[in-house]
Order: C-alpha cells, then sequence, then structure tokens
C-alpha cells in the first residue's frame, strides 16, 4: 500500500527536478524579451542542445563537457538568430518557427546518424543531515545541483535587471529605443548581447534535461515544453519571482498526473494520453486569471532602425 506522504513527496520532488528546465528557458527569454527580441524557437533549441549533450556525454564520459558543449552550440544558434532579427530586421515570429521546425528536423537527422551507448549523467547531492529530515528531506535536500542553481537564478535574475546599469540599458531599448539611442545606447548591440544571453541560458535547459532529468533521448524528446516556457512568461508578466511559482505549479500537476496514472493501474494506464493533456489545461485557465494584467515590452518584435 502507498502512503499518501510517499505519493505527495515524489510529486513535489519530480516537480523541483523538472524546476530547472523551464528556469533557465525562461528567465533566459525574458532577458531576450525585455530587451524586443522573442525567440520562438526555443523548443528546437533545446532539442538540438539536449542531443548534443547526450553526444558528447557519450564521446567523453564527462557530463561538465557534454553541458559547455551544449551551451556553445546554443550560442552559435541564438548568434544567428541575433544577426536575422536584430541587425538584419527579419520577422521574429517568421524567424523563430524557421529555428524550431530546423532543430526539429536537425535534431531528428543528427540522432539516426549516431550509436549512442552508455553515458554519464548528474546524480542528486544529498546533504548530510537535511536530506533525512522526513518529508522535506527527500524533497529539498536530495535534488540535482541543476536545481539549486537554477534557483539561485532567479534573484541573480532580478537583481541584475533592477540593479544593474546594463539590466536598465536591456529595459530601456524594449520599450523606448528611440530615448534609450538618444542617451547613448547602442539598441541592436544590447538586444543581440540580450539574445546571446538567451540562448546560453536555453541551452543550459536542454542540457539539463537531458543529463539531469530524462536521461535518454527520442524524437521530439522535449515535448512542448519550450513552448510551456514561453506561455509562463506571460502568465509571470516578465517577472523571475512569478516564473518560479507559475513553473512549480505547473510541474506539481504535471508530476501528480504522472504519479496517478503510474499507480492506477492498466485501466488508466491506457488513457494517460488524455491525463498528460492536464498540465496544458492547467496553464491555459490559468493565462486569463493572471495573465490579463500582463503587459510585454512596448518594442518587442520591433525591428529598430537608427535614423
Amino acid at each position: 500500500m502507498v502512503s499518501v506522504e510517499s505519493i505527495v513527496t515524489d510529486i513535489l520532488s519530480s516537480a523541483l527536478r523538472l524546476l530547472p528546465l523551464y528556469l533557465f528557458a525562461g528567465l533566459g527569454e525574458i532577458i531576450s524579451e525585455k530587451s524586443g527580441v522573442v525567440n520562438l524557437g526555443i523548443e528546437g533549441q533545446m532539442l538540438i542542445t539536449a542531443l548534443v549533450t547526450l553526444i558528447v556525454d557519450v564521446a567523453t564520459g564527462n557530463p561538465i563537457i557534454a553541458v559547455l558543449s551544449a551551451v556553445t552550440v546554443s550560442l552559435l544558434i541564438s548568434s544567428v538568430y541575433g544577426f536575422l532579427t536584430v541587425k538584419i530586421g527579419f520577422d521574429q515570429i517568421v524567424s523563430g518557427l524557421a529555428f524550431y521546425l530546423f532543430g526539429l528536423g536537425f535534431s531528428y537527422v543528427l540522432y539516426s546518424k549516431f550509436v549512442l551507448g552508455p553515458f554519464t549523467n548528474f546524480q542528486p547531492i544529498h546533504i548530510p543531515l537535511l536530506s533525512d529530515i522526513p518529508f522535506v528531506g527527500p524533497v529539498i535536500f536530495a535534488q540535482n545541483p541543476f536545481v539549486y542553481i537554477a534557483i539561485l537564478f532567479v534573484p541573480a535574475i532580478y537583481i541584475f535587471m533592477d540593479r544593474t546599469s546594463f539590466g536598465m540599458c536591456i529595459k530601456a531599448v524594449g520599450e523606448n529605443p528611440v530615448a534609450a539611442d538618444n542617451m547613448g545606447i547602442n539598441v541592436n548591440r544590447v538586444r543581440f548581447l540580450s539574445v546571446l544571453f538567451g540562448g546560453i541560458a536555453t541551452g543550459l535547459a536542454g542540457a539539463y534535461f537531458e543529463v539531469g532529468f530524462l536521461q535518454n533521448f527520442q524524437f521530439n524528446v522535449i515535448g512542448g515544453r519550450g513552448f510551456v516556457a514561453l506561455a509562463l512568461i506571460y502568465f509571470a508578466n516578465w517577472s523571475p519571482l512569478k516564473t518560479l511559482f507559475g513553473a512549480f505549479i505547473y510541474n506539481v500537476v504535471d508530476s501528480a498526473q504522472s504519479e496517478f496514472v503510474s499507480i492506477a493501474g492498466p485501466a488508466f494506464q491506457t488513457s494517460s494520453q488524455l491525463f498528460a493533456m492536464l498540465p496544458y489545461l492547467f496553464l491555459l485557465a490559468l493565462i486569463p486569471l493572471f495573465g490579463r494584467r500582463a503587459r510585454p515590452p512596448k518594442y518587442l518584435m520591433v525591428p529598430y532602425r537608427k535614423k
């Protein structure tokens, strides 16, 4: 007989384990969007970085090198995206969807060319004494190190955006690039650097999902989670703290349905795809409730050309 405490522990622990995917991708995208550039291609970008992580991990046996390789690849992808959307001024919606489709197809082609064997992944860290605390210990103090890094990422992004001069510049070019330009701020340079930062964070998200959470690869393995991260930004009104809250609540619903299907027996497992829809429906229900006051940066998706 499975106890209620063990079920709740499993749900909350799983919800925390999936946090880095949404926090890295979401917070990186917040920086990019605050500058005025949206990247709808992060789903495809995470697919490529997840596969690169797995390939390098298998080849080297070193997950740290694998993560760094994924971040480098993601940075290169974001450089191309930033050049097209910031420098040339291509439509950001069309460009983002093109990058998503490219990531979807390229990751499948690349995966089909490699025979992947055993690999090394990041293991949870059990903090002495604290991890032995009933209920709280297994949930909070026995997590993958990326979970703690991702949570610390939230106040770091908040301080960066609200307490540093470059963070103020990012918000300025997203709200009024003409005024920012008149103040001597290089608008397109700030936007390009913001896109690059978003690429680094997206690379971390895809890499973590591969060697810190899922630990395998298949076609379209991200499963729409990149688009969920984009939706969470809107739900959170571009706030890092609210993004953390929204991601955790979404993960709780997602973990709860998975836990229910796993313990309910074969009768419900045949309908597992229907239960898998619940987190997405939950997110759709939250957006009208909490997203009504959402106000995107005024010049989001508007290219800037100095006159």
